[in-house]
């Protein structure tokens, strides 16, 4: 019985030591008919529209986020949205940091319900 749980435990850590790698391959150049087809604005999906929207192409300068005279209205949109998502986070981290214990505690604590 234990020859036979250690070799289900070898076998996961296995699976799960090479489930990560993947192979690696290199991408062909683009012919130039895929290049001149790609600029036509009629063929672009949904991803350059939102770069587009996002302005993907301009950089952003992290002083200017995060430093001390902090201007981020001053940064491209995807930078904001970052920002945004990143404080949004944070915020739910330790909302739920502190609820979930507390939850926890209600339910299981010494006081029964």
């Amino acid at each position: 019985m234990r020859i036979r749980k250690a070799a289900i435990a070898g076998a996961t850590a296995l699976a799960v030591a090479f489930s990560g790698a993947s192979v690696a391959t290199a991408a062909e150049a683009p012919s130039d008919q895929e290049t001149t087809s790609s600029n036509n604005p009629e063929t672009n999906g949904g991803s350059s529209t939102a770069g587009d929207w996002l302005n993907a192409d301009k950089e952003a300068d992290g002083r200017k986020i995060f430093g001390k005279e902090a201007d981020l209205s001053s940064q491209p949109e995807w930078a904001q949205a970052l920002y945004g998502i990143g404080i949004a986070s944070a915020v739910v981290t330790v909302i739920g940091g502190l609820v979930g214990p507390a939850l926890n505690f209600i339910k299981f604590g010494p006081i029964k319900f």
